[in-house]
């Protein structure tokens, strides 16, 4: 089987998360502008401005990672991405505190815990919230031991524990809001998506019936149509002869031949079915391969598929499914020849999501058609 999806609402949600890609630009600008107006202001209690310039620099990878790893191009967002903006984080402000070293009797200017924290409240729909709050307790906990090693410069014109929450508390605040946010949004759309199987499972039991019946006549009609028009002949004339046995013989063979076909149809099938005959995707699935798939896999495909044949751009396509006999994962191929560039960008939502159940996805585009790779199965 695939991958098991992390509990992120990324994972859960992912075209929802597209949505919210303007928070976390948004956000990273703030978290970096909140650090340069902080050091600006307080120039005058910089010991060494090399220092805070790397402060600043480092801030700003983290902040870039963020921006980065977060694109739907990179999707999901890893715990690998969600670490290293932390360690530049905590990084930025391991070299703030040196910057200011002997020359900052408070710790008021010290922007670095805010700036983690207004990242991390960013992040919180890309990650695990025991994993939001497990890091940012982990930061806010070295940013307070950071704290402590410039405890003999500052003034004693407060208590000692002063500085340390100051320090920590607005990471801490934000870092648990992030989570607890996130959590709820967590356990609302999995009550959303229990809510829609159990709904699913009665329309299927409503429609059932209606199902068979309509098989039933599909059935009902191939006999009236050869074979009640047959027998009704033999009866007719009270004698069989080898053209008679002949003719059944080939009616027997149609209709089993029609039946096998109908019941070797995979979902993929009956989908390529459906698409008119102006654009052409083509389907090589000859062994059903594509029924292996999980649920959420066909759903993401699915609207893949229709998505290029109702894009007007599109000129062709192909679609391959075969299988690794080492790995025993069924991979796919599929080539779609566009025409113009808007095309591939109508395109992106749907590469997100697929990023997101086949964690191998992977576009290569050429001038004018794009090669996309993905695999399923058990490895």
């Amino acid at each position: 089987m695939s991958a098991q999806p992390e509990l992120t609402r990324q994972q859960l949600d992912p075209v929802g998360t597209l949505d919210g890609r303007p928070l976390i630009i948004g956000f990273s600008v703030l978290a970096l502008g909140y650090a340069l107006f902080t050091t600006v202001r307080s120039l005058d209690h910089i010991a060494n401005p090399l220092l805070a310039a790397l402060a600043i620099s480092a801030l700003a990878f983290a902040c870039a990672i963020a921006l980065i790893e977060t694109s739907p191009q990179r999707a999901p967002f890893t715990s690998g991405a969600h670490l290293s903006v932390h360690l530049l984080a905590l990084t930025a402000a391991g070299l703030s505190h040196a910057s200011q070293a002997g020359s900052n009797d408070f710790i008021q200017d010290d922007w670095a815990a805010i700036s983690l924290g207004i990242l991390l409240f960013a992040l919180g729909p890309y990650r695990p919230v025991d994993e939001l709050a497990a890091l940012g307790t982990t930061s806010a906990i070295l940013i307070g031991f950071l704290t402590v090693t410039r405890l003999p410069e500052l003034s004693d014109a407060l208590p000692p524990i002063t500085y340390l929450l100051a320090s920590m508390l607005g990471l801490l605040a934000l870092t648990y809001a992030s989570a607890a946010y996130n959590g709820w949004m967590l356990r609302a759309l999995e009550r959303w998506r229990n809510w829609n199987v159990n709904t699913s499972d009665l329309r299927i039991d409503a429609v059932a019936g209606g199902i068979s019946r309509a098989v039933h006549r599909d059935r009902v009609s191939i006999l009236e149509g050869e074979v009640l028009p047959f027998f009704h002949d033999l009866l007719e004339r009270a004698d069989v002869t080898e053209a008679d046995r002949a003719r059944a013989g080939a009616i027997s063979t149609a209709i089993r031949t029609v039946m096998v076909a109908e019941a070797d149809r995979s979902w993929l099938d009956e989908l390529m079915g459906t698409f008119g005959r102006t654009r052409t995707i083509t389907l090589d699935d000859s062994r059903g391969l594509a029924s292996a798939m999980e649920s959420n896999q066909r759903t993401a495909l699915r609207a893949l598929l229709v998505a290029l044949h109702d894009e007007e751009h599109l000129v062709s396509g192909e679609l391959r499914i075969g299988s690794d006999a080492d790995t025993r994962v069924n991979s796919v191929a599929m080539r779609v020849t566009l025409t113009e560039q808007a095309a591939r960008a109508a395109l992106r939502p749907y590469f997100a999501v697929m990023r997101i159940v086949f964690p191998d996805f992977r576009v290569k585009p050429s001038r004018s058609a794009l090669i996309i790779r993905f695999s399923y199965g058990h490895r």
